[in-house]
């Protein structure tokens, strides 16, 4: 990603068989976060909201992950969080 602030929170996730490469970066000029989560077949799935820290961000995919687990995440299922984190 050119133009970027990659955050060092950023990191490969393993739950079982599946794994993702979790990116969370700002763009350039930006002051919030994105999130986005590279599939091991290639594919990807995007936050349509953004962070205000590195951390909010992380803490978003975690929960998620623990209530519906990855593989379901990243299913193409739509999946709407009752609540977002503050």
């Amino acid at each position: 990603m050119d133009d970027v602030n990659r955050s060092p929170l950023s990191k490969r996730i393993f739950e079982g068989s599946v794994w993702v490469d979790m990116e969370i970066y700002q763009l350039a000029g930006s002051i919030r976060w994105q999130i986005e989560l590279l599939h091991q077949d290639g594919s990807f799935t995007v936050w349509l909201r953004d962070f205000s820290s590195d951390h909010d961000a992380e803490a978003e995919v975690e929960q998620q992950i623990s209530e519906i687990g990855l593989a379901r995440l990243i299913s193409g299922i739509p999946h709407f969080p009752r609540e977002p984190l503050q």
